[in-house]
């Protein structure tokens, strides 16, 4: 008889590997209502629960430690918690877009939205895939949900974001574009800001692209510089 290892390595896609399970202790409780004695460990331990509004309320303290830690520059430690804040929030795609209300959906993302966007600035200086990756999940939410005050903030937090995921990839183009559709959403200075790095982004790669050219073509060749003309 083959082993249940041997069945799960011939599947056709097998389950990609979740390193939120290892890090679990189903002994402790699901709801944060029963975490007052925990320390933070616990907490970052605890199992999801069963119901929509316990992985929901369990998701939004986690994101609160996360914002705690954040504030004290414990960047790693934040973005600990933000990623286990998502995976408490993570529901199957189709039930999220078939089953759930407006106002359900709007409720699970006005706690996912600024944990991705969070997470992306934690994780911006050591991987710009995946802050970006997070970004557009942020995005990607918003699109699915009613426009209020608050999430039209996040949209435009979202885009500055994404630009300046975009410019640190050297795609200066579409780092524009995301500027000129924040810019659509707030008047905050923060869009001038991130126009100015980008135009000296641009500068440096240009300054960066004539350095090398001058390396490549210096002078003429050597057997031309020594010809003496008669």
């Amino acid at each position: 008889m083959a082993s249940a290892t041997n069945d799960a390595d011939d599947l056709l896609f097998p389950p990609e590997p979740d390193p939120q399970k290892d890090v679990t202790d189903d002994a402790l409780h699901p709801h944060p209502e029963d975490w007052k004695a925990y320390e933070d460990g616990q907490k970052l331990a605890a199992p999801r629960g069963s119901v929509f509004e316990t992985r929901l309320a369990a998701s939004s303290e986690l994101r609160a430690l996360g914002n705690e830690r954040y504030r004290q520059d414990d960047f790693e430690g934040a973005q600990i918690a933000y990623e286990r804040s998502l995976w408490q929030a993570q529901f199957d795609e189709a039930w999220v877009k078939l089953e759930l209300t407006d106002e359900h959906r709007g409720q699970l993302f006005d706690i996912t939205v600024p944990a991705h966007l969070n997470c992306a600035r934690c994780v911006l200086k050591t991987s710009i895939s995946e802050a970006k990756a997070h970004v557009d999940e942020a995005l990607l939410a918003l699109d699915d949900v009613p426009c209020n005050e608050q999430r039209t903030a996040w949209r435009a937090k979202g885009l500055l974001l994404k630009a300046t995921c975009l410019r640190e990839a050297g795609r200066y183009d579409d780092a524009a574009e995301a500027l000129d559709a924040a810019a659509q959403l707030t008047d905050d200075t923060a869009v001038a800001k991130a126009r100015h790095a980008l135009l000296r982004a641009r500068r440096d790669a240009r300054a960066g692209e004539r350095e090398m050219m001058r390396g490549k073509i210096s002078g003429p060749p050597p057997e031309k510089r020594t010809c003496v003309v008669s």
